[in-house]
């Protein structure tokens, strides 16, 4: 979907900071070389009659799946990297970095629990003192929301929600640690049972576009239903990345540009780069290996990095909220908290052994308790099942990828036949699905949702391009 009020900008005063990013890159600036405008939004900056695709941001797009190195598909939108500025200087716009803050972190010592413990303490606190009202805590039970709720000093004004992610959500480990978490702090809780995220796709488009794949359209029916439960504007603590600064992921080395990649941390939502007629050489690939290399050997960085090329992605875990009326906000997205927990020593944060000795200092470690709960992950599944998603244009995105591949993606998502679902189905049911996949096999329906998701954007933009064309 492009802007329908796309105008070009009056040029600003030479050497203007037009924009700024923070130091992750969550507040995402997108700006369009030719025309000089920027936006938050993508869809300000599309023009109906601009779309030439970039090959490499293509390509970067697929594989990541979301926008990667500061450039989308489209080959005049780009975005701003962390920590840099936006000037116009010599008639066009520049993009410069600013000094780096977390270099003084990353190259000073090691920190110590108590001090990370202060750190988090301080944050909420700080934050819960300045907002009104009940609190808002999205919580799976896992050990960020569980962080969260336990840092809240008042827990009477907290305000718990959980959806379940197999198929009986009331069963999910999510939920039913998410319950004991609740019942053991004495916070008030209640689940969402999500059953249209589907019905989304067009919320999410207008949102996100095709600056990363439409695979959060059930935190808009999570929120979207938990509105209606919590005074409008109402503050809400998020955990977005808490377990990436905790020691949950140890990055990949990563031994050359076409590797960088991996670091996208894509969890199966992107997309084969085989079946796209683009090629192109990766030189943004090669520029930032090289200008990393001695930084990439390190795995702090490594994990530096990881968060911050899918954070144009991971906005979303708080952008969602926010355009339905939250006002949230996240302590992982503070300097001081979340690079404390990453120069805790290795071995501490390994398999996050700090925050289970803290958790069972103050009777929450659930892992040690006889929690019965459903750990299989059937939301994918059973949404498509559900509300098969409309199909990809096959003749649109021709243009672009094989039609064999957008003929597979079809047939496993919008229309599958009995076959599909009993393989996905044997798949995800536990003890069968080890046996089955030490075999060999692979649920394509799940690998074919996510090249779905990573096109569906593209092919939204394709689409109202050829609807303009009509008018």
């Amino acid at each position: 979907m492009t802007s329908e009020n796309f105008i070009t900008p009056p040029k600003p005063s030479p050497g203007t900071v037009v924009a700024k990013t923070d130091w992750l890159g969550f507040n995402t600036v997108f700006y369009n070389v030719r025309t000089g405008a920027h936006s938050a939004n993508i869809h300000d900056l599309i023009s109906p009659d601009d779309l030439e695709f970039h090959p490499e941001g293509l390509l970067n797009y697929l594989e990541f799946g979301y926008s990667a190195l500061g450039q989308t598909p489209l080959r005049n939108i780009r975005f701003l990297q962390p920590h840099s500025s936006l000037i116009f200087a010599e008639g066009n716009l520049t993009e410069l970095p600013n000094i780096d803050p977390a270099k003084a972190f990353l190259s000073g010592p090691e920190t110590s629990e108590t001090d990370v413990r202060i750190f988090l303490q301080e944050a909420v606190s700080e934050w819960e003192k300045s907002v009104s009202g009940p609190i808002v805590v999205p919580t799976s039970g896992g050990f960020d929301s569980r962080l969260l709720n336990f840092l809240i000093q008042d827990k009477s004004r907290i305000r718990a929600f959980t959806y379940g992610i197999s198929d009986r959500q009331n069963d999910s480990r999510e939920v039913v640690y998410a319950k004991e978490l609740c019942r053991r702090l004495g916070v008030a809780w209640e689940s969402i049972k999500l059953e249209n995220i589907h019905s989304y796709f067009g919320d999410w488009d207008r949102l996100f576009g095709v600056s990363t794949h439409a695979h959060g359209m059930y935190h808009m029916e999570f929120y979207t239903r938990i509105a209606e439960k919590v005074p409008k504007s109402s503050p809400l603590l998020s955990g977005i990345v808490g377990d990436l600064w905790a020691g949950s992921v140890t990055p990949t080395e990563i031994g050359s540009p076409r590797e960088l990649h991996l670091l996208g941390h894509a969890h199966g939502m992107r997309a084969d780069v085989s079946q796209c007629f683009l090629k192109c050489r990766f030189d943004l690939r090669e520029g930032f290996f090289e200008e990393n290399r001695t930084r990439l050997k390190d795995a702090r960085w490594r994990l530096l990095f990881l968060i911050r090329f899918k954070m144009i992605l991971l906005r979303y875990l708080l952008k969602v909220p926010a355009s339905l009326g939250f006002n949230p906000w996240s302590p992982f997205l503070e300097i001081g908290p979340s690079l404390g927990m990453l120069m805790l020593t290795p071995d501490r944060r390994t398999k996050r052994l700090w925050q289970e000795e803290w958790f069972t200092e103050n009777g929450i470690f659930l892992e040690g308790m006889t929690l019965k709960s459903n750990t299989q992950n059937s939301l994918d599944s059973n949404s498509i099942r559900k509300q098969p998603p409309p199909q990809l244009d096959e003749d649109l995105l021709g243009t672009l990828f094989r039609r064999e591949y957008i003929r597979w993606i079809n047939s496993q998502i919008s229309s599958p036949g009995m076959a599909v679902w009993i393989r996905s189905a044997l798949l995800r049911t536990p003890k069968i699905k080890w046996i089955l996949r030490k075999w060999g096999m692979t649920d394509f329906q799940i690998q074919a949702y996510g090249a779905y998701l990573t096109l569906k954007p593209i092919d939204n933009l394709l689409r109202t391009a050829e609807a303009r064309k009509a008018r």
